[in-house]
């Protein structure tokens, strides 16, 4: 890949990290659930994950480029949105879990079974839903 090809890859993640941003603390979760879709995992190439793998690592930069830090699940939905726009298939996957007195949420993204963004399900947390 070239390097001006990386460079708008990672300006259109920086698109999706703010889009996906402000829609989280705008609309309610409810409402986009719904266009989530829950389904059966499809065995996924080897390739579509090298591929989701090279995305993800543009939307891991866009983020070091950021006024201030981007909530998991702004970067699993960015990463989702640009997958599959190439026609990848992906799985979000939400869990949650006490912390700290209170309840903390974590999301990350699969292809495959193979983690490409948000490290999994972070220790004490159940994963509560998953979308294909």
């Amino acid at each position: 890949m070239g390097l001006w090809l990386w460079r708008l890859r990672v300006i259109e993640a920086a698109a999706w990290l703010g889009l996906w941003t402000v829609a989280i603390r705008v609309v309610p979760f409810r409402r986009f659930a719904g266009r989530l879709a829950k389904a059966p995992a499809v065995p996924v190439p080897t390739e579509t994950v090298v591929r989701g793998r090279r995305v993800a690592a543009a939307v891991e930069r866009a983020t070091r480029f950021a006024p201030s830090r981007f909530l998991c699940l702004s970067r699993a939905l960015a990463l989702r949105t640009m997958l599959r726009r190439r026609g990848l298939p992906t799985r979000l996957h939400l869990s949650a879990g006490p912390a700290d007195g209170g309840l903390a949420a974590h999301a990350w993204l699969t292809a495959g079974g193979v983690v490409l963004i948000g490290g999994g399900a972070a220790p004490g947390q159940v994963e509560l839903a998953s979308f294909d």
